[in-house]
């Protein structure tokens, strides 16, 4: 078996230099039996601006060695801000940011742990056991999204309205900050709604966060192969304040009674009429009270 590290599939990208650096260093650390790369380096997907998601294979008496490494001695050159989350007693999960702002993701495991079920490319690997289920296929995880609950959209649709009147004291109060932060809260429900008819799934909740970058970029590719980039145009003032604010909402609540509309009939529920007409005929009022 050949035992020495090997970069010919690595892509031409800038972070490979860096990477050939510290996978040259680590394969002469003791207890390294194993280098490969997941995430988009696995899958082949990697751009110019992606993390570089490097996994270590290490022998269990010197995985506790990797608890708090010296990183910048990992990497040869300083790091600007790391942290750790322990996993298990049988791996480790760091990220890393170096001071020419790359970041890695580094897992560490021990050789009988089980891996990740994702694409993998393998640097180097000085175990037969562990190249053999390092090389064994591998696909990315599939996402599953949910099946479509009416009463979950109903629920969703129910917030949205009955929250409305916030943006009243919002507005009147002119706090623009949280105008902007409540039309970007309350626009995650109209995006929810659209890939629910584009896709006929449930994505659930899409703001970020609570969801990373990795799980709502297929939320908003189906998104925008669907509808386009302009999805939710009108919804991002280039200035913030209490005009265009009030624009925003106003195209925004046209869109979620579209959207509702539209799944109540498909999903048959009743589409709450009577709370969105007491809250439009609030907003009505407040518009005509402060001069909007």
């Amino acid at each position: 078996m050949d035992s020495n590290l090997t970069f010919d599939n690595l892509p031409d990208l800038p972070q490979i230099a860096q990477l050939k650096t510290v996978a040259t260093r680590l394969w002469g650390r003791d207890g390294v039996i194993a280098i490969w790369l997941g995430g988009s380096f696995g899958t082949g997907k990697a751009d110019r601006y992606s993390d570089v998601d490097i996994r270590i294979g290490v022998t269990p008496e010197t995985l506790e060695q990797w608890h708090k490494p010296d990183w910048d001695a990992v990497f040869g050159r300083p790091n600007v801000h790391n942290w750790s989350r322990p996993i298990a007693e049988d791996a480790s999960l760091h990220h890393v940011l170096l001071d020419n702002a790359e970041m890695y993701d580094v897992w560490v495991q021990i050789p009988e742990k089980e891996l990740h079920q994702e694409p993998k490319l393998i640097l180097g690997c000085k175990d037969a056991d562990l190249l053999a289920r390092l090389q064994a296929p591998s696909s990315e995880p599939r996402l599953e999204f949910e099946e479509v609950v009416p009463a979950k959209i109903l629920g969703a649709l129910n917030m949205y309205w009955s929250n409305h009147v916030k943006h009243e004291k919002v507005i009147h109060r002119n706090l623009v900050l949280m105008l902007r932060d409540g039309v970007y809260i309350f626009s995650a429900i109209l995006l929810r709604f659209k890939f629910i008819l584009a896709t006929g799934t449930d994505c659930g909740n899409v703001s970020f966060p609570p969801m990373t970058i990795h799980a709502i970029t297929p939320v908003l590719t189906v998104l925008q192969e669907h509808y386009g980039h302009d999805v939710v145009d009108g919804l991002s003032p280039a200035e913030w304040n209490q005009v265009s604010a009030v624009t925003a909402i106003e195209k925004l609540d046209a869109e979620i009674a579209s959207c509702g509309r539209e799944l109540a009939k498909k999903y048959q529920f009743d589409y709450p009429i009577e709370l969105e007409q007491a809250v439009l005929k609030s907003w009505a009022n407040f518009k005509q009270r402060e001069n909007f």
